[in-house]
């Protein structure tokens, strides 16, 4: 099965159990305010940021599997502004961005390029490439998402961080927060750190994704002392369904530096690649 087929089918490990914490406390307004305020920082000085790493996707068909590897570049550039160019021997193979109400992706794996175009829209357990390439749903489940202002009624304290849901997802200043279908379940080690666990829920309560986050680590942010530098996760594991996952490595992310506007022009982007064929969904959404 051809990687890029993997990286839009989902993603998904093998089936692993959920640390038990204990049966914790409810959450109180102060705690919540500290969560809140530590996490909404750590966005913000993410707002802007960039890196490399590597992907590899595994993919089960009952006793079969598949596992490709491939590297990528992924930038942030504001709340509503994010790429991801995957490549394999030095040939990018896809493209995804993501600029405001839209966004889309040029399949590079053939002579003729493919461009869809999608709008913004909660997943669904039945969409795998708006469940896991879709950059807004992407950068969601990377943990960079701001907290509300109002404490989640399910807020749960525990002696090592915390566990709450939030109905949609909220990027930040200039972008329209996202209502979700079933909602949005986050765990967090340590508040500083950002969330450790990001749990999709689609409309039965079913699980549309769930991310892992962890080997948290400093970003060297341009302008900034190395103490007041943001936390990311150098690793996330997506995982779907019973056998599948997605795994993303981040290696010397940089925040603060330069992202080339190009990157979310669409109209720069079909220069560039001139897709032989264009599938705009966001015109059959609007009929």
């Amino acid at each position: 099965m051809a990687l890029a087929a993997g990286v839009i089918s989902g993603c998904a490990p093998e089936v692993r159990q959920d640390v038990d914490r204990g049966p914790g406390r409810p959450g109180d307004q102060a705690a919540w305010n500290t969560i809140r305020d530590l996490q909404n920082r750590r966005v913000d000085q993410l707002e802007r940021f960039s890196s490399a790493g590597t992907l590899t996707i595994t993919l089960a068909d009952g006793e079969e599997v598949d596992r490709e590897q491939a590297d990528h570049r992924i930038w942030r550039s504001g709340p509503s502004r994010a790429a991801i160019r995957v490549s394999k021997l030095g040939t990018s193979i896809m493209t995804a961005a993501w600029n405001g109400p839209r966004w889309w992706m040029f399949d590079e794996r053939r002579d003729e390029v493919v461009l869809r175009i999608h709008p913004v829209e909660a997943p669904g357990a039945g969409d795998g490439e708006a469940a896991f390439l879709s950059p807004p749903t992407l950068f969601a489940m990377l943990g960079l998402l701001r907290f509300p202002d109002s404490m989640p009624p399910d807020l749960v304290i525990f002696d090592e961080g915390c566990r709450f849901s939030l109905g949609s997802i909220d990027w930040g200043i200039g972008a329209a927060p996202l209502p979700l279908r079933g909602g949005i379940e986050i765990e967090l080690a340590s508040p500083r750190d950002g969330p450790t666990s990001v749990r999709m829920i689609g409309d039965a309560d079913e699980e549309i994704a769930r991310a892992t986050l962890s080997r948290f680590d400093s970003v060297d942010r341009i302008g900034s002392p190395p103490g007041d530098w943001p936390i990311l996760p150098r690793r996330v594991e997506v995982r779907r369904g019973a056998g599948d996952r997605l795994v993303m490595s981040f290696d010397a992310p940089v925040a603060n530096g330069r992202v080339s506007d190009r990157l979310f022009d669409l109209d720069a982007q079909i220069r560039r690649s001139e897709p032989a064929i264009i599938e705009d969904d966001t015109l059959r959404s609007s009929d």
